[in-house]
């Protein structure tokens, strides 16, 4: 009976008198407390708890500038949290009462490791005002419940001059035309590129609500030309100041950490600085276009599914863009037409422009948005959207080119070209035709032919199919075998270049193996 009472007695001095949340701690009770610890936590208006990628997270946006960082919460900090959250007592048997007493670690340990919580999935974050597809203007600080991204406190405050009402088409026009004007210092190549950059804005502004947008690449013939100052002055269009910058290095798995680790951090825009080999990889793909990438942290094993939305930018002299990159990238070229660039010299500081513009400069990127949204999103004439990125196209390229300016995926075009992967597959189709012409051949059967010496008169070796064998090394390097061959040529199998493409035969000849023939299309 005495046993009752008491219990009793603790619910009565939990609950009375106080509308402070409290929470019991006590033998038996170990999963009510979570969960009561939990639904403190969710809702309480002093902490601001997030789900992401399987890690509780909360938020912090540093004095100096607002930046907004992603604080992966261990035990002992959510400890301190729930202390904030609720006030945690335990029965005193002297005072015949319960007492405040700090947040049970084991508890804290619990909820961390729990790896579900009700909490709001944090997407991405946003540090300028932003409309989502269907028109609506997103510009309250916090976390937007329907797209999960958090714009920041500092963000909040561009969006006061922003007026409900849609625009019309010739503020469009007109918003345009400014930022046309505040790119004018840079010498790009052509006005496609011209109106590729302003594409950039835009892209980087909407990057957070859209699950795809193409990796802005920007390319010269020299250095000094001005890549590094164009890359600043569109992220400072979304962040207020230029992009943390990364180099890729050239081993692939350090590649694979480096760029795991900042889509860990979710940054709004990140910038692969200077790059001197070829855009590529797998992970760099999926960052770019899927919306979700798996990511294992460093020194972890476990994988963290977390919601790519941080705007890529790219730099580098002549910049190579290699395979399945190549349709993911949106080029802008610039070329000063000199020696030296180096010592041409700007019309005015850009740089300091774009922060003095910065609310401008957003507006009328949002306008363009907005404004052909009002208008009902016309699709115009001939105009094939491109594919993996169809809402950046619906938000950023189609209302550029209702407008009537060039389509800023022009220079793009030139990426296939230059592709080395695409050049290398060219001469393998065509050194494959001339070899076997309507014959179907195995892989090994290829490889053989390609290494099939003839001797000469004169003692002197020469190869039969010096063609076949140069391809063959272009694709695979100069010590190839059959099995190596059958993986490239099935990644090759079905695609078209220069009017032809390959064909696979299933369970081929006496030997049941793929045959492979060239032929034309």
């Amino acid at each position: 009976m005495s046993e009752i009472i008491d219990m009793a007695e603790r619910r009565m001095s939990a609950s009375g008198g106080s509308s402070e949340t409290q929470i019991v701690v006590e033998p038996g009770r170990y999963a009510e407390s979570v969960a009561d610890a939990l639904e403190a936590l969710s809702t309480s208006d002093r902490v601001e708890l997030f789900a992401r990628g399987g890690v509780l997270v909360t938020v912090a946006e540093t004095a100096m500038n607002g930046t907004p960082l992603v604080i992966r919460l261990t035990a002992s900090a959510l400890r301190e949290l729930m202390g904030t959250a609720a006030t945690f007592v335990k029965w005193d048997g002297r005072a015949k009462a319960n007492k405040p007493t700090d947040p049970p670690l084991a508890l804290a340990q619990t909820i961390v490791d729990r790896g579900r919580w009700p909490l709001p999935e944090l997407i991405g974050f946003a540090e300028a005002p932003i409309i989502t597809g269907d028109g609506r203007l997103i510009r309250g600080p916090g976390l937007d419940q329907d797209t999960g991204v958090y714009l920041t406190h500092a963000a909040a405050l561009f969006g006061f001059d922003i007026p409900d009402t849609p625009p019309a088409p010739h503020e469009a026009s007109e918003a345009a035309a400014r930022l046309w004007d505040d790119l004018g210092s840079f010498p790009f190549a052509d006005e496609a590129d011209q109106c590729a950059a302003i594409a950039a804005i835009m892209g980087v502004l909407a990057a957070p609500v859209l699950s795809a947008v193409p990796l802005a690449a920007i390319t010269a013939t020299a250095a000094g030309t001005g890549k590094t100052k164009l890359a600043e002055c569109i992220a400072i269009a979304a962040m207020g100041r230029p992009a943390p910058v990364m180099s890729l290095g050239r081993d692939p798995n350090e590649i694979e950490k480096r760029l795991g680790g900042l889509l860990l951090d979710g940054p709004h825009v990140a910038c692969l600085d200077n790059l001197e080999r070829p855009l590529e990889g797998e992970l760099m793909n999926q960052a770019i276009s899927q919306g979700v990438v798996a990511i294992r942290a460093l020194g972890a094993s476990k994988q963290h599914h977390i919601h790519a939305r941080t705007a890529l930018l790219a730099t580098g002299n002549n910049l190579v863009v290699r395979g399945d990159a190549v349709r993911r990238v949106m080029l802008i070229r610039l070329d000063a037409g000199m020696e030296n660039p180096e010592q041409r010299r700007f019309e005015r500081d850009v740089v300091a422009d774009f922060h003095a513009d910065r609310a401008r400069i957003i507006r009328d990127a949002l306008t363009i948005t907005r404004a052909y949204l009002a208008a009902g999103a016309p699709e115009p004439n001939g105009h094939a959207p491109l594919g993996g990125f169809e809402p950046w196209d619906r938000m950023v390229r189609r209302p550029l080119t209702w407008l009537g300016l060039p389509d800023p995926l022009a220079p793009s075009v030139s990426l296939r070209e230059d592709d080395p992967e695409r050049q290398a597959m060219t001469a393998l189709f065509h050194a494959l035709r001339a070899t076997y012409a309507d014959r179907i051949a195995t892989s090994a059967e290829i490889v053989a032919d390609a290494d099939s010496i003839t001797p000469r008169y004169d003692q002197a070796r020469e190869r039969e199919h010096p063609n076949l064998h140069a391809a063959l090394e272009t694709v695979a390097g100069d010590r190839f075998n059959a099995r190596q061959i059958g993986y490239i040529l099935r990644r090759f199998r079905g695609r078209h270049a220069d009017g032809l493409t390959l064909q696979a035969h299933e369970r081929f000849g006496p030997s049941k193996s793929t045959g492979w023939r060239v032929v034309e299309c």
